[in-house]
């Protein structure tokens, strides 16, 4: 059908007439799949460290020890939380 068109009621009546008793492609299959949790870490050590899609070779965007610093470490300690970074 050509953009902007409409279905007349004729039309509309011998779609739904042609389809009767098809089974639809997605019938009885389930939305989620259930991992072990062996299976998870599995797959999250394939993606880690260098073999993420994200990784840029060891090189942070915006110099992230400074970044981390300013933006979680001094406020845990300014709120009276320690931390021991290695």
């Amino acid at each position: 059908m050509a953009k902007g068109w409409k279905f007349n009621s004729e039309q509309l009546k011998r779609l739904s007439d042609a389809h009767l008793g098809n089974t639809p492609w997605n019938k009885g299959l389930k939305g989620v799949v259930k991992l072990s949790e062996q299976t998870k870490k599995k797959m999250s050590i394939a993606r880690s460290g260098s073999k993420h899609w994200h990784w840029k070779g060891g090189k942070a965007s915006d110099g992230s020890i400074p970044a981390l610093k300013k933006k979680i470490i001094l406020p845990l300690i300014q709120a009276g939380i320690s931390m021991n970074i290695v």
